[in-house]
């Protein structure tokens, strides 16, 4: 069966205009809107300097718009033809992926009053930092959203200024005079109306910029987690909160190239876009540091990715909400292996256009105050590089039991320990995650971060496996990376040590090499078997990002037990339980390419055997039909594949 790849939703909600009433124990999660894509649009990936316009000549296909950084291109194509396009284009070697341009969207509904001060800056530290900086103007954060009221008093100082369209009578000549490619964006980009006025007519964009700069200490409304920075308005989401894809991936783009040092991101949902994350590569070589919302879904990222916070890269920082009590906000997404840390996202009292100010919840919330506090250190630390503030604003959050488990860092933000970093050697592992599985003699990826404070100069690496040292290959901004190999089975301890004068630090993680059944996606079926108490069984497969697959379970002999699919390097992708009457894991895009392991883990002392079925789903079956008109037939092939069936209706019909 020939492998398909496709984002089947970027579905994107502006996180924190939940209608969070009433008492948070008892309210429910939100729920994630469905799914809808702009009819006929498609993303396309290139592979290197191809002919792109053969490509889609070869298909029916006219460009929109061309992404140049990332050999990609926005094409239209009949409505009907989607389906059809799609599966010639992931034949065609030229094509490194296609997907479909979906649209996102955002609830409305702000959350009522409860608390009258900003406690979450108290909770952060934000005063004892504000003795060490209060920010810089040399900073500057992009703030992707639905735009920003600039004209807003307690934010009208700190707006960013395009330095190369805002000279004598550049601003509004109609020339594009720092050749960027947009027209007099002396302000930033509206992507959403296609123009240079990125003015926020939702009030989202707004509510994160007051939290990321508020002008302080001016005796007007609210005080920023900087009281001086730059913010660059970039507008992809419109009036009704609703962007796209492409949207997306452009305003990413835009940040990265106009000089931005952090990106704030309080949007998230949907499936994996290679698009996109060929676009937040673009801004980790800008240096930027891309912080992300963790999701109100109330769920686990690292069974269900939510993006963008669960791209898997460098300058990615995930972002939980905790409430006034440190807890874990009880509408906010969560991840040992895939959300970094908490911060303050519960009745949060900012910003608002024309003026006002405004309490709402959400991740959305707790985002802007790490990026907030990323571009404080950044102005503390000026040589600091993207992966060096991740790693300090990590290691420097507060231990919290409520997110111990729960995120990587085990913790909640804290700017005041960030800000009075002082010659202190900092060190972050992004892979292998704890609990990562491999093959004895298989190559295991690591990638960890080691810098002073936050500056990747002046710092002494090293890294071993189980006591022997092991390769690094530095990036030169902080990041370090390289393999290592299990010689035999058992536990697996991968530990970097960073050293500044005579202080050190140390992380390790621990995982075990085991050996594997092969299974494969749309191969035959494989059955295991266990034969001693607590004993489990690993089946091994490749998998590609943004592949799709289910697991069906059958044949069941235990009475019960745990089927995970783990990602390479550590952390769930899915989770089940099996009985006697089998299983069955519905349709998951995977999140990386690498070895996946199944993992069958019999509950207690249970043993037996279980047949375990992947399946490569392939692209929805589509279909017509017309009210009044005749039957329409549409089959599926492969479990959890989908079928859809579209007609024109009328208003009242």
């Amino acid at each position: 069966m020939d492998r398909t790849r496709r984002i089947s939703l970027l579905i994107v909600t502006v996180l924190g205009l939940l209608a969070l009433g009433g008492p948070a124990s008892t309210a429910a999660p939100a729920k994630k809107p469905a799914q809808e894509a702009v009819p006929g649009e498609l993303l396309i990936g290139f592979r290197g300097d191809v002919d792109q316009k053969a490509v889609l000549k070869a298909v029916g296909a006219t460009e929109k718009k061309s992404f140049k950084k990332i050999h990609g291109a926005l094409v239209r194509v009949g409505p009907d033809a989607v389906e059809e396009t799609l599966a010639k284009l992931r034949k065609d070697p030229r094509v490194r992926y296609a997907e479909q341009n979906f649209v996102v969207h955002a609830d409305v509904v702000p959350n009522d009053p409860s608390f009258s001060s900003l406690w979450g800056m108290n909770s952060i530290g934000a005063p004892s930092a504000w003795n060490v900086t209060a920010g810089s103007a040399a900073v500057t954060v992009a703030d992707i959203d639905t735009g920003v009221d600039w004209s807003h008093p307690d934010l009208s100082a700190q707006i960013w200024v395009n330095p190369g369209e805002n000279c004598a009578g550049c601003r509004t000549d109609g020339v594009d005079n720092d050749h960027n490619g947009y027209v007099d964006d002396w302000r930033g980009w509206d992507f959403a109306n296609g123009d240079n006025n990125p003015m926020d007519d939702h009030g989202h964009g707004t509510h994160v910029a007051g939290t990321i700069g508020a002008v302080g200490n001016n005796g007007v409304g609210v005080a920023g987690v900087n009281w001086n920075v730059q913010i660059m308005p970039v507008k992809f989401l419109n009036a009704q909160g609703s962007g796209t894809t492409a949207d997306a991936v452009s305003a990413v783009l835009y940040a990265a190239q106009n000089g931005a040092d952090v990106m704030n991101n309080s949007w998230a949902g949907g499936d994996y876009s290679q698009a996109l994350a060929d676009a937040i590569t673009v801004a980790d070589q800008h240096n930027s540091l891309f912080v992300a919302a963790a999701g109100n879904d109330g769920s686990d990222n690292d069974a269900d990715p939510t993006y963008p916070a669960s791209y898997d890269l460098p300058n990615v920082v995930a972002v939980a909400a905790t409430d006034s009590s440190d807890d874990l906000a009880y509408f906010s997404n969560y991840g040992a292996q895939s959300v970094d840390l908490g911060a303050p996202g519960v009745n949060i009292y900012s910003t608002w256009p024309g003026g006002g100010y405004q309490y709402l919840s959400g991740t959305s919330m707790a985002t802007p105050h790490v990026a907030g506090a990323a571009a404080l250190a950044k102005a503390e630390f000026p040589a600091a590089t993207a992966v060096g503030l991740k790693a300090l604003l990590l290691g420097s959050a507060d231990a919290d039991p409520a997110l111990s488990g729960v995120t990587t860092a085990g913790g909640r933000l804290n700017v005041g320990t960030a800000v009075s970093c002082s010659s202190s050697p900092q060190v972050w592992l992004d892979s292998p995650r704890p609990g990562f599985i491999v093959d004895v003699g298989t190559p295991v990826s690591f990638s960890a971060i080691a810098t002073d404070c936050a500056d990747s100069g002046g710092v002494s690496v090293s890294a071993n496996v189980n006591g022997t040292a092991v390769a690094l290959t530095p990036r030169g901004d902080g990041l370090y990376s390289g393999t290592f190999t299990p010689a035999e089975r058992g536990a697996v301890t991968f530990s970097v040590t960073a050293s500044v004068g005579g202080a050190s630090t140390t992380r390790n993680v621990t995982g075990s090499a085991t050996q594997a059944y092969p299974i494969s996606a749309g191969g035959p079926p494989v059955s295991v078997t266990t034969t001693s108490p607590g004993e489990n069984a690993e089946l091994r497969f490749s998998g590609t990002a943004g592949e799709r697959i289910s697991l069906g379970i059958s044949g069941v002999t235990m009475t019960a037990a745990q089927v995970s699919i783990v990602k390479p390097g550590g952390g769930n992708v899915a989770m089940t339980y099996a009985g006697t009457s089998g299983g069955f894991i519905d349709t998951k895009t995977l999140p990386v390419t690498g070895a996946y392991t199944i993992v069958i883990d019999p509950l207690l002392s249970v043993t037996g055997s279980m047949t375990l079925t992947l399946y490569d789903v392939p692209a929805d079956a589509v279909g017509t039909i017309t009210p009044g008109g005749p039957t329409t037939s549409i089959s599926i092939g492969t479990p959890c594949q989908n079928a859809r069936v579209t007609f024109t209706g009328a208003a009242g019909q």
